[in-house]
């Protein structure tokens, strides 16, 4: 993820979307993969809920309301529950109250999937929320008009208990 290190807060690695490896965020890929169509990315208005009802407990959806300024506008229950809290109708800055640097690295990676309209993937454990023992993969996918500004971020993420 870009940014790591440099704010003494590792939110994960940067991976490559063929590196996921957790089945329902591959299946959250693909679900965004066919939408769009062989075209840079899907619209908000072509994801439906209800097409993917075993995957609304992973998904996440972020608001892009300007360079660097993105709000959480919904977070699944296995997020909510991995996290210890639902930050629905934050801005993603506000997640510096919960750990300093937080905030700013999701911003940094969330900035990194739209200034290059693709999907941005990373996994790692949830130390950051006080909880090494978790680890987390997720995918960040871009919605937008066609040759117009991304509006929306969608995203799948999943968790698993880490083997030592």
């Amino acid at each position: 993820m870009p940014d790591n290190g440099r704010m003494g807060l590792n939110l994960g690695e940067q991976i490559a979307v063929s590196d996921l490896t957790m089945a329902r965020v591959r299946e959250g890929f693909a679900y965004w993969d066919a939408l769009r169509a062989g075209r840079p990315m899907p619209t908000r208005a072509e994801v439906n809920p209800t097409a993917i009802p075993q995957l609304l407990p992973y998904i996440l959806l972020i608001g892009v309301n300007g360079p660097g300024d993105f709000e959480f506008r919904l977070m699944g229950g296995a997020s909510t529950e991995a996290h210890g809290f639902n930050p629905t109708g934050w801005n993603l800055r506000d997640l510096e109250n919960v750990r300093e640097g937080y905030g700013r690295q999701m911003v940094a990676f969330l900035q990194w999937v739209v200034d290059r309209a693709e999907p941005g993937a990373s996994r790692g454990t949830l130390a950051h929320v006080d909880k090494g023992f978790r680890t987390f993969e997720l995918v960040y996918l871009p919605l937008g008009p066609q040759g117009g500004p991304i509006d929306f971020i969608l995203g799948f993420a999943d968790y698993a208990t880490k083997k030592d």
